[in-house]
């Protein structure tokens, strides 16, 4: 599998899954803003896990299932 592909098929899913616990109040265009905000603005690079801990700050939970499954992992994605 294409890493593109796969990237951007944990896009779809992780957006899905932040709106399905949030009840539709965090989005993944949520999560992009921030991240542009601490780290591309400032032209520093975005250190390894630092999405993840900064998606379950936004969310208030762990999403490190997700994560553990689908990112790192080889589980197929519930789309």
């Amino acid at each position: 599998m294409s890493y593109y592909t796969k990237g951007a098929l944990v896009a779809l899913g992780l957006d899905s899954h932040l709106r399905q616990l949030s009840g539709d109040s965090l989005t993944l265009d949520h999560v992009m803003r921030e991240l542009w905000r601490r780290y591309g603005s400032t032209g520093e690079g975005v250190p390894e896990r630092a999405i993840e801990v900064l998606v379950s700050d936004l969310l208030g939970q762990s999403v490190e299932p997700f994560f553990h499954a689908y990112v790192y992992g080889v589980e197929e994605l519930p789309l």
